[in-house]
């Protein structure tokens, strides 16, 4: 401490400053004072090392220059993003852009902060190996004398969770929207379609130059009847029973059943199957149709041919539960960021014959058994596509 020194040495019974006489009790009640504010000092700055921790452990932070070349970031921006401060720093915020919002929304943020105003907003992020996060951001300019920004500090929260869980919510409130016009249309329209069929049948003997007519009809009409299955699929939730069941033998039974599509398209499978795995507790049709719709996806994305990686393997989330998992990953045409925001939504397709239904039935049987669908693709490289059960 500062009166720590005087104490080590023979002190005068007065102090002389510039010829003045000066009570030595008065020297002492300074270096006294002195020693009060440097302990508070200190206190201060354990406290304010304390907020910092914290700040670092709870927050993303990062300081940019006016041109948005980073010159900081914290331990928290590294985990989160994947990359080291070494890549980072000197890097503008692109090197995390996901490609989800609009030029416009930046450009709103920027014209936001260079005029030395706070910025607040979500954004989407993407880490060094491609998955997305979402952070609550708030963008703040530190400005010089003349009122003009020289830096910009962000704080960011992440949000990631929550964006699921409120994607989860309005994919459900979609689900029963869909539903309820399902079952509507799929009661008014088969009751007719079942009578043209009939007649159909009831038709006399057919002239040669009409049967690839009346069979063009039929093909239709079938088409028309497996979109009316999809839609009852989605109107009422299942009544079958479920039982312990290994995903990887359905997941088999599916394979063999495709395999003459795949060669024909020239697909190369490639499987990584874990031979350890638990059962899930499933109903076997109704996951050999979710199985099915999806290596159909993938054989449509790969026209000209290509590979598709399966995976069954076990994975741990939601409250530290065990999941099997099935992941498919295609070489196909991929999606871009707009289709793969629509893709969940009812009736929305890629393919000109598409009901834009069959990826919904698909989640409606993975959510009734208790498990989730995950999608992530890239345009031009391909999807993946990640079915998760809860394990037995």
């Amino acid at each position: 401490m500062i009166g720590g020194w005087w104490s080590s040495i023979d002190r005068p019974k007065t102090f002389r400053y510039n010829g003045v006489a000066h009570e030595w009790m008065i020297l002492r009640c300074v270096v006294s004072m002195m020693d009060e504010i440097l302990e508070k000092l200190e206190e201060s700055v354990a406290r304010l090392s304390e907020i910092n921790r914290a700040i670092d452990e709870s927050m993303i932070i990062a300081i940019t220059d006016v041109t948005g070349k980073i010159t900081f970031v914290n331990k928290k921006f590294c985990e989160i993003s994947k990359y080291s401060a070494e890549e980072l720093l000197g890097q503008n915020h692109r090197i995390i852009n996901s490609g989800y919002h609009p030029k416009s929304f930046f450009r709103e943020m920027w014209r936001t902060i260079a005029q030395g105003h706070i910025w607040q907003g979500e954004i989407r992020n993407r880490t060094k190996d491609g998955q997305f996060y979402w952070v609550d951001t708030t963008i703040v300019p530190c400005l010089n004398e003349s009122n003009k920004p020289y830096q910009y500090i962000s704080f960011r929260v992440d949000i990631s969770e929550r964006k699921k869980f409120e994607e989860h919510i309005k994919r459900i409130e979609q689900l029963e929207i869909a539903a309820q016009i399902s079952s509507s249309l799929a009661h008014e329209v088969r009751n007719p379609l079942a009578a043209i069929q009939w007649s159909l049948l009831s038709l006399p003997d057919i002239q040669p130059s009409q049967q690839m007519i009346l069979k063009s009809v039929e093909d239709e009409l079938k088409r028309m009847d497996n979109i009316l299955g999809d839609f009852l699929s989605l109107s009422k939730p299942s009544t079958k029973v479920k039982y312990p069941l290994f995903l990887q033998e359905i997941l088999q039974k599916a394979l063999d059943l495709q395999s003459q599509f795949l060669q024909k398209r020239n697909i190369q499978v490639i499987q990584k199957i874990d031979k350890t795995l638990p059962r899930v507790n499933s109903e076997e049709n109704q996951l050999k149709q979710v199985i099915h719709n999806l290596l159909k996806n993938a054989i449509e994305a790969m026209p000209d041919g290509g590979k598709l990686e399966i995976i069954v393997d076990t994975k741990v989330c939601k409250n530290d539960n065990f999941f099997v998992c099935l992941t498919m990953k295609d070489t196909g045409i991929g999606m871009n960021q707009e289709q793969l925001t629509k893709i969940r939504q009812p009736f929305f397709t890629t393919k000109p014959n598409g009901t834009g239904l069959g990826l919904m039935v698909c989640e409606r049987i993975i959510q009734e058994q208790g498990g989730n669908i995950e999608i992530s693709s890239i345009e031009g490289k391909g999807t993946t596509v990640t079915v998760c059960l809860p394990a037995l």
